[in-house]
This record gives structure tokens, C-alpha cells and sequence, in this order.
């Protein structure tokens, strides 16, 4: 819920659950993807307790954890499970760097707690060893990696930059009157969300060039006029070479808006972006 810093709302997940026996776990991402949220304690705590009335497994996506920005902030749900069946995901691709390592893998937690999780997972492990792609040589050199005395510092910066990066974006995106914009806790992305009045838009500003307004016109011809923020996002990218992704159809979300990373290495660069977003985003342009 962007309108509650995107975190959920429990109640709805256990109505949700309550009304749906058909399901059997609930997956979170902490530091969350599209939203860069952290996930608070009671939240975690609210998850095992809806897990464990419901006899459902977890699942934790934790592939971010240690660029949280304050790392103190970061709670692992293998420390709270209660000995709810938990699969925890973690792995190289987003903290390591190391471009193309895509090694990864998963921790189950309290296997022995339940007959039907414990034979689940032994069906994940031979599923994966009947794969060909090896990990072979990231598993092999991970421990050489995390125990270099240069990794915690360069995390250290990383971690800063994206925090830097986070409030500049909240700053200046979240000046504009029709935006809701959460400053991010974690990860390098960040969410915004259209208000209501903003959806009421209809964008005319004429694309850069010839040829990308005719590559918009065909883009738009095939995309519902309901699907706002897919239509918004060709058109950023039409007028100002700017590349987002609509959170509606890129990850099923009900609100409307869209999501950006904070990777631009260059300062100027990133503010520049930020301010082309707002200024496209001005009233005057709709």
C-alpha cells in the first residue's frame, strides 16, 4: 500500500488466506523488489502468525539483504519462523561484483516440523541436480570473496550511494502534488505511485523525434487506455529517452505507477533524470 510506506496490510493477507484454502505459503521479499521497502519486525512476526494458523510454509527472498541501508534495519525471517516450515532465497546476482554470476540457492528451516514440506524439498534439491548449468566456480570462490578484507567496505559504499541516491529521488519526486513517492529502506529501486488524479491525465507531449513518435503510436495503439502507467512509461522514454517500468503490468500490481533504480553512477546524471521525471510528470503536461 503506497498510501502505508507499501508495507501490507495483515488483514487482508489473512482474509485472503482465510478464503482461499487452496493456499499453502506466503512469499516476502526483504528489501523488497519494485518498492526497495524493509520489512519491520511485527510485520515479519504478523507473517509467521498467519503461517502458523494456516499451516502454511514461508518463503523469504532475501537476495538484498545486505544492501539494506542501515543493516541493523534487516531482520531475516529464519530468525522469527517459530518453526514454521521456511524456504529462505538468497544468492550472488545482485551484491557481488561479479556481472553474469547468477549462482544461487535456498536454505530450508525446520524441514522436520512437517512431513508434506520435508518431502517438498527433497523434491526441489533433485529437481536442481538434474540441471547441467554448474555453480560450480562461484560456490568455489564465494568464501574467498565475502572473507576479503575490501568486501564489507565495498558494501559499505554501495549501500551508501543507493541511500544517497533514495533520499534525492523522495526529495525531489516527491515535491510534485500528484506523485506518491516512499523513500526506499533497501535495494536500488524506487516506486512511485500515480494518485488518482494523476490517472485522470491524458499525456499529448509529442515524442523527441519523428521516427520514436511513430514507434510510440504503434506501441500505444496496442496497449488499453486503462493500462496508464504502461502508456505513461512509452511516453517517457518517446519524449525524453528515460526507461521505467509500469508497476501495473510489470508486477501485477493494483496501484498504478512505476519503478526506477537508483544505479546511475554519475551525480549529475541522476539529477538531471530526476528532474526530466518531474518535469514530464508537471501538470502543465497533462
Amino acid at each position: 500500500d503506497p498510501d502505508n510506506g507499501w508495507l501490507p496490510d495483515l488483514e487482508e493477507v489473512r482474509d485472503k488466506v482465510a478464503s482461499n484454502p487452496d493456499i499453502a505459503a506466503l512469499l516476502i521479499i526483504n528489501p523488497d523488489n519494485p518498492t526497495g521497502m524493509v520489512y519491520p519486525r511485527h510485520i515479519l512476526e504478523g507473517f509467521v502468525a498467519i503461517a502458523k494458523e494456516y499451516n502454511l510454509f514461508l518463503i523469504a527472498d532475501e537476495i538484498y539483504a545486505n544492501l539494506t541501508y542501515n543493516p541493523e534495519d534487516f531482520i531475516s525471517l529464519a530468525t522469527l519462523a517459530n518453526r514454521v516450515p521456511t524456504i529462505i532465497m538468497r544468492g550472488l546476482s545482485k551484491e557481488i561484483p561479479w556481472p553474469g554470476s547468477r549462482c544461487g540457492w535456498v536454505e530450508f528451516c525446520y524441514i522436520a516440523e512437517d512431513p508434506d514440506f520435508a518431502r517438498y524439498a527433497q523434491a526441489i534439491e533433485e529437481a536442481k541436480m538434474t540441471e547441467v548449468c554448474s555453480t560450480t566456480l562461484p560456490q568455489t570462490v564465494l568464501p574467498t570473496i565475502l572473507g576479503d578484507d575490501r568486501y564489507a567496505p565495498y558494501l559499505e559504499r554501495r549501500r551508501s550511494q543507493y541511500a544517497a541516491r533514495a533520499a534525492e529521488a523522495h526529495t525531489v519526486l516527491g515535491e510534485h502534488p500528484l506523485l506518491k513517492v516512499v523513500e526506499p529502506k533497501g535495494a536500488f529501486y524506487l516506486s512511485v505511485a500515480f494518485s488518482d488524479e494523476f490517472l485522470q491525465g491524458v499525456f499529448t507531449e509529442p515524442a523527441a523525434n519523428p521516427f520514436a513518435q511513430k514507434l510510440l503510436d504503434t506501441a500505444l495503439s496496442d496497449i488499453p487506455e486503462t493500462d496508464f502507467d504502461k502508456r505513461f512509461c512509452y511516453q517517457l522514454m518517446a519524449c525524453t529517452g528515460i526507461c521505467v517500468v509500469p508497476l501495473s503490468t510489470g508486477f501485477n500490481s493494483d496501484a498504478q505507477g512505476f519503478r526506477m533504480t537508483l544505479l546511475e553512477a554519475d551525480d549529475a546524471t541522476f539529477t538531471k533524470t530526476l528532474q526530466t521525471i518531474k518535469d514530464f510528470c508537471s501538470p502543465a503536461a497533462v
